[in-house]
């Protein structure tokens, strides 16, 4: 997560005052991955979850997008992949784990805008997925979509701002 504001500054790995201090923080997400079948990379942590690999698949998105760094396309696809390996079949969301039954409003925020990122950044980011996360939105609404709930309709304000970040992405540049 300490990188998304330096990316946010216009500063990467290859230009920029803080270029060495990024390119090291992308190194880290790089040696951090693991390959899995499939072309999939997961940088999935114990201590982060699935926040920890929506947030490293911003980062390497949007890092690969400022730069066109053909370093760094295949392993932002393969971060890509997982998120979509990892969609929970039953409902269209993601959780804390891969083995997690229902989605929930929190890490379904991060992983909206890893997907939006690296559909910025001309990656891959199959549209079955991005329906049934939208499909998974609809189904989180309360208040005839004023409000969303953190694993159902019922209110919850703490769901409330990753949602909307979601639906926003959606609606200025729609996937």
């Amino acid at each position: 997560m300490a990188l998304l504001p330096f990316l946010g500054a216009g500063q990467t790995h290859v230009e920029g005052n803080y270029k060495e201090q990024v390119r090291r923080g992308i190194y880290f997400i790089l040696n951090s991955m693991k390959s899995k079948e499939n072309n999939v990379g997961e940088l999935w942590e114990p201590e982060g979850r699935m926040y920890s690999h929506a947030i490293a698949t911003i980062v390497l998105c949007e890092a690969y997008g400022m730069t066109n760094d053909e370093e760094l396309m295949v392993p932002a696809q393969m971060a890509v992949n997982y998120l979509v390996w990892a969609q929970i079949a039953n409902d269209g969301g993601w959780r804390y784990t891969v083995d997690d039954p229902r989605g929930d409003m929190s890490i379904v925020g991060w992983v909206f805008m890893a997907l939006k990122s690296a559909h910025m950044a001309y990656l891959d980011v199959n549209p079955n997925t991005i329906r049934r996360a939208s499909s998974y939105l609809d189904g989180m609404q309360n208040s005839a979509g004023a409000g969303y709930g953190y694993e159902g309709a019922r209110p919850n304000t703490s769901a409330h701002a990753s949602t909307h970040a979601s639906i926003d992405f959606e609606r200025v540049a729609p996937m």
